[in-house]
Parts: structure tokens; C-alpha cells; sequence
């Protein structure tokens, strides 16, 4: 007999029958609570921090979005769905996306399809939904909040794991020694559990999967037209108008430095009063036409050398400046468009604070792109942040 496969799987039946015992203490506290909470009555307590609102815990955190930077190993806070959701970027998916695992609720593994990655860890922050794991735009990635960072090590092993539950790969018996037993039965509890997981993630999934089809679409088909009136007959309000010349201050140093790095060095840049994942389908229905002049116009300076024969790279970052404009201040979603073509290459970010005013282009879209003979070959627009 093998004693310790033996011990590997008492521990396995440990960790399921603790878990079991913990969602249906959970559940009963939850339909409590359904049944008899009043408006003055306070919510119960949860297993972990989800039992604070999702408000609240974004009210109590000061920092800004940890939109920059993002990368493997790291585990981070979304600001949506409306509900705490931590997960961990497992890897870099493609050039615009990452594999995420999410955390579970609970401080125990529910099946085989979870890890618990070690004793030492917050509750929340201690098992990995493997069986959940998903592609997530960096769009909506990005306004999170970087909250911890796994060791090389434990990343390591939440890699082996993932593995062990997409193609069967034969795990070490300590890896396996943290995973619960896999369910067997049409009534098992674990089955409403993770159902009621995958309706957390439901509006979150939709509007990653609409983003997309719309990275295909306007990959290959116009944003707006090139026309100077709407289907509705308004005048097109998408002009590019310098700012810039508006300012009282520093007008004849601007003049003197757009001189010399060139007009190939500046792109024409839009703010634009809606969310990203609106923006384009609005421009190319000419709805931004019907409020007048809803497309704001300034000029980005691009930073980082010579701009010519530019050949994008689906890994490589671009910097422009932004403070020689007058912008509200603030972050940003920042989508890159092809100026002649009016296709979408890429998407990234910006912020417009007293330290900072620059857009990063950090997410190229994984499809061929156009050559870019100059910065004037890339418009950009300014969004709001993009939402479920």
C-alpha cells in the first residue's frame, strides 16, 4: 500500500469536507439574511472582505488605478463587476489581452480545479479558480488596483496547476495535496457554487467579448467617415483643431518646439465624451455629430526618437506628451486609429495630472497593421473608461 498516496488523499477529503461545511454555513447566513433583512438591518458577515461593499472598499482605497505595468505574477483588485473580484495575471494571452485566474471567496479549495496556493496567505487571496480562468482585455484589466505579487515560485506552481486542469499534465503529489476532490455527483453544493461564481463574471465576460468583436471590425473597417456630413446631414464635428494656438502662455516657445521636433512628430489627439467601448460605434454612426462639437481636438508630442519607418511592434510601448494642453485633469482610455485609413490599431491609456500628462500606447492589436511613416500617421482618442 502506498502510505502516502494514502495521506494525500485524506488531506484531499479534508480540504472538500471543510469546504463543503463552510458554503453551506455561507449559503444558510445568505437566505437568512434574504428572508428577514429589513432597510435598517445591517448585511451579514461573509467569510471575507466581501462582506464591506464593493463601494465602500473603492472609497477606502486612495491610490489611483495601477494602470500601467501590467504583468505576470500580479494579483489585482477590478473596479468592475460590482463586486470585490481579485485575480491573478497568470501570463500576457496576446499582444492586448492576459490569461486571468480569479480568487476564490472562500480560504479552502472547492475541487479539483482549484489550488490553494499556501497557508500563509489572506483568505481571500488564498485559492485560485482554475476552472475559471479566462482572456480579459488589458481595457478593462488596466482600472484595477495592484494589491500583491506572487512569488516566482507560486507562480510557478498555479502555472503546473492550470495545466493539470486544462490537458490532464501529471502533477507533483504536494501540488495535488492542495486541491479538493473533483465532483462526482449531480447534487453536490459545489455545483451551485460555481455557478453562482460564473454570474459574477457574466457582464464582465459579455462586454470583453463585444470589445473584441469590435477590435475585428474597426481593424478593417472605418471609424467615421471621411465625408463632411452624417447620414443625418450634420456637419461632421471630428476636426482636428490645435489648441495649442489658443493659449496666451508660452505660445511663440510651443511654436519654436513644434518647429523643430517637426509636425511628423505630433498626432492629432480627441477627447471624446464617452466610454471607450462606445466611442468607435458612435463615430461610425455619426451620433457624436448630433450635440454640436463633442469631439475636443488637441495635439499629442510623440516621445522616443525618430518616428520614421516606424514598423509596429505588437510588444512595444509608445510615449506622447500631453502638457502643452489644456485637458481636464484625470485618466484616461486612449484608442490608437490609423489617421488615413481611420482603422483601430491599437488601445492604451493616459493621464493628465500636476506631475504627468502623457498617453501610452501600450496594447497593438494581434493583426497585421499598416506601415507608420510619421506620428501624424496615428490619431488618438481620449475616452472615458470603458464600461460593462
Amino acid at each position: 500500500m502506498n502510505t502516502k498516496h494514502c495521506g494525500i488523499d485524506a488531506l484531499r477529503r479534508d480540504l472538500t469536507k471543510r469546504f463543503i461545511d463552510q458554503l453551506l454555513v455561507y449559503l444558510a447566513v445568505q437566505g437568512h439574511s434574504d428572508d428577514s433583512a429589513d432597510e435598517d438591518e445591517p448585511p451579514p458577515t461573509l467569510p471575507h472582505a466581501t462582506s464591506i461593499g464593493h463601494g465602500a472598499a473603492v472609497k477606502a482605497l486612495v491610490a489611483d488605478f495601477a494602470m500601467d505595468k501590467l504583468a505576470a505574477g500580479q494579483i489585482r483588485l477590478l473596479s468592475q463587476p460590482d463586486s470585490l473580484c481579485h485575480v491573478l495575471l497568470l501570463r500576457q494571452w496576446d499582444s492586448a489581452s492576459y490569461l486571468i485566474v480569479p480568487f476564490s471567496r472562500f480560504p479552502l479549495p472547492a475541487t479539483d480545479e482549484e489550488l490553494l496556493l499556501n497557508d500563509g496567505r489572506t483568505d481571500y487571496l488564498a485559492v485560485l479558480q482554475l476552472w475559471n480562468a479566462r482572456s480579459i482585455h488589458a481595457l478593462f484589466l488596466r482600472r484595477s488596483w495592484l494589491v500583491d505579487t506572487l512569488t516566482d515560485s507560486e507562480l510557478t506552481t498555479a502555472r503546473q496547476a492550470l495545466a493539470f486542469v486544462q490537458t490532464g499534465q501529471v502533477l507533483p503529489e504536494e501540488i495535488l495535496s492542495h486541491m479538493a476532490l473533483p465532483i462526482q455527483s449531480a447534487d453536490d453544493p459545489r455545483l451551485d457554487y460555481k455557478a453562482a461564481t460564473l454570474d459574477r463574471f457574466a457582464a464582465l465576460d459579455s462586454a470583453d467579448f463585444a470589445w473584441m468583436e469590435q477590435c475585428d471590425h474597426f481593424a478593417q473597417h472605418a471609424a467615421w467617415r471621411s465625408s463632411a456630413t452624417t447620414p443625418a446631414g450634420r456637419e461632421n464635428t471630428i476636426q482636428p483643431v490645435d489648441f495649442s494656438r489658443r493659449r496666451r502662455l508660452r505660445v511663440a516657445e510651443q511654436e519654436l518646439q513644434y518647429a523643430a521636433a517637426g509636425a511628423v512628430q505630433r498626432s492629432p489627439c480627441w477627447r471624446v465624451p464617452l466610454p471607450a467601448n462606445q466611442a468607435l460605434p458612435a463615430m461610425a454612426h455619426g451620433d457624436l455629430a448630433t450635440t454640436g462639437p463633442a469631439v475636443d481636438a488637441v495635439y499629442a508630442r510623440y516621445y522616443g526618437g525618430p518616428f520614421a519607418a516606424l514598423q509596429p511592434d505588437q510588444y512595444r510601448t509608445l510615449l506622447w506628451d500631453l502638457s502643452d494642453c489644456d485637458l481636464p485633469m484625470g485618466s484616461y482610455d486612449a484608442l490608437f486609429i490609423h489617421s488615413k485609413r481611420r482603422t483601430l490599431l491599437a488601445s492604451g491609456y493616459a493621464r493628465v495630472d500636476e506631475e504627468d500628462s502623457s498617453v501610452v500606447l501600450s496594447d497593438w492589436l494581434p493583426c497585421e497593421h499598416p506601415p507608420l511613416a510619421s506620428a501624424a500617421d496615428l490619431t488618438i482618442l481620449l475616452c472615458e473608461t470603458a464600461v460593462l
